[in-house]
């Protein structure tokens, strides 16, 4: 039997395994190295605080809770290549952490309540402000750090805090420097003060529940995870780009959590002119890695928080 025929009778199984019951753990996976390293970078800035990290079925931290979900595929090889084969290409080392970094920044501010400090409202915005998933985004701002590409800080306070915060602990990053004369040198500044006031406290985290989606409550099998999603008919994965997947915000289970759903980059999406709404580029041209939009419509699963 050829590598592709094993590969197809392999994917073929791994499609019909209920999420649940595919043994998924971090140990071991390529995410404990990278949560490793997440918590390395927490620990050398001082922060004592290392929020749990659990798989789930995307990037995201339930609202209000400081745990950091992120996507199950990313523990087993086998499903990152089903995931490629879908969205085009995984998360590359460099992305994650981006990724962990602004997840930790939710999590350290749901952990500490700092969105109930008056500075906060001053320097970040209501944080009660609506979510809505399409903003006014001004690519000239000097006001919002710049990490997670598509102008993400200006989403919304909460979403300002975290971009803010991954910055502040990017390794090697000067921020005083990149950020010298901007509005948002004000942000890193606090921050900076904020985390060497609370760097050395541990708040316990709560317990994981279903209701944070974690692998064991996802009872669906991995063929109903794409149901909507078409397979892309690509011979070169690098043609896409690596944030485009999670572009497109709308989720089956709307109710359940804010992940991140960060712009694209390169020329084959638009970006807003200055001042205008930020919005997905044309789905069926660029977004074909959106898997939120298209995938698991129809499956059951229970009801769980909101994630930022």
């Amino acid at each position: 039997m050829d590598s592709t025929s094993s590969w197809d009778d392999e994917r073929a199984q791994l499609l019909g395994h209920r999420i649940s019951e595919l043994g998924l753990a971090i140990g071991g996976s390529r995410v404990e190295r990278l949560v490793s390293r997440l918590n390395d970078e927490l620990a050398a800035r001082g922060v004592a605080f290392h929020p749990p990290v659990y798989l789930s079925d995307e990037w995201g931290c339930p609202d209000g809770t400081p745990l950091i979900g992120v996507p199950f595929y990313l523990a087993d090889e086998r499903l990152e290549r089903i995931e490629a084969e879908h969205a085009g290409a995984i998360e590359s080392d460099d992305e994650a952490m981006r990724y962990l970094r602004h997840e930790a920044g939710h999590a350290i501010n749901y952990a500490f309540h700092l969105y109930e400090r008056p500075e906060f409202a001053t320097l970040f915005g209501d944080y009660g402000r609506p979510y809505a998933e399409h903003y006014p985004a001004d690519p000239m701002s000097r006001d919002h750090v710049r990490h997670i590409l598509g102008w993400y800080a200006q989403k919304h306070p909460d979403e300002d805090f975290a971009e803010t915060f991954a910055v502040w602990l990017t390794p090697g990053l000067d921020w005083r420097t990149e950020y010298a004369g901007w509005g948002a040198l004000r942000k890193l500044e606090w921050m900076d003060a904020v985390m060497r006031e609370i760097g050395q406290l541990a708040p316990l985290p709560p317990e994981l529940t279903d209701d944070d989606l974690p692998v064991d409550a996802m009872t669906w099998t991995v063929a109903d995870h794409y149901a909507h999603e078409e397979r892309l008919p690509i011979g070169d994965a690098r043609q896409f780009d690596g944030d485009l997947r999670r572009r497109a915000p709308q989720r089956r289970r709307a109710s359940r959590r804010r992940a991140i759903s960060p712009a694209t980059r390169g020329s084959s999406c638009r970006a807003s002119p200055i001042g205008r709404e930020w919005r997905p580029p044309p789905f069926d041209r660029c977004c074909a890695r959106s898997r939120s939009v298209r995938r698991r419509s129809s499956c059951a699963a229970p009801a769980s928080r909101p994630r930022r």
